[in-house]
């Protein structure tokens, strides 16, 4: 049974990159009340949006996402917003509340169960998510344009942005 499984996923695995690759899908997200939520009802909506992947116990997302809730508050009237995405994983909603509630972030937060997550991360980027923080930026009309492992700075997000902006 268990090489089952590893054979299953492993198909899976070898296969979401094609499959992910036409849309923007970071599977398995889930809002803390247990509601599903979707990644594309916030990419292109008229604004950049930058994708946080977080875990409740990350020492760099912990020190990280009180500048990243002040850039969103900052920037999501008219430029970019923040969204993150919690890896502890539904049933370990508890520790992702923790996190938020220590916090107090400016901009939305989910819930993903890690697997569906990297599945969608690896389709979308062709790389595999190495771990916490990881970032994701999205054009105003929805197209991914980078992705960063480790940290990254509001002004680093501003500067990217300046320089891809149309002319």
């Amino acid at each position: 049974m268990r090489i089952t499984r590893m054979l299953m996923l492993a198909l899976v695995m070898l296969s979401a990159p094609l499959a992910a690759e036409e849309s923007v899908a970071l599977g398995g997200l889930k809002t803390l009340d247990g509601r599903d939520a979707q990644l594309a009802d916030h990419v292109g909506q008229g604004k950049w949006l930058l994708v946080m992947l977080w875990a409740s116990d990350c020492v760099i997302c912990n020190r990280e996402l009180p500048a990243l809730s002040d850039f969103h508050f900052e920037h999501s009237d008219d430029l970019a917003g923040v969204i993150g995405v919690s890896l502890d994983g539904y049933e370990k909603r508890a520790e992702a509340k923790a996190f938020l509630d220590r916090h107090d972030p400016s901009f939305p937060n989910y819930v993903g169960e890690f697997l569906p997550v990297a599945l969608g991360y690896q389709g979308m980027t062709g790389e595999r998510l190495l771990g916490t923080p990881t970032f994701l930026l999205f054009t105003p009309e929805g197209e991914l344009v980078a992705n960063n492992p480790g940290p990254v700075s509001g002004d680093a997000v501003l500067r990217f942005i300046d320089r891809h902006q149309p002319s």
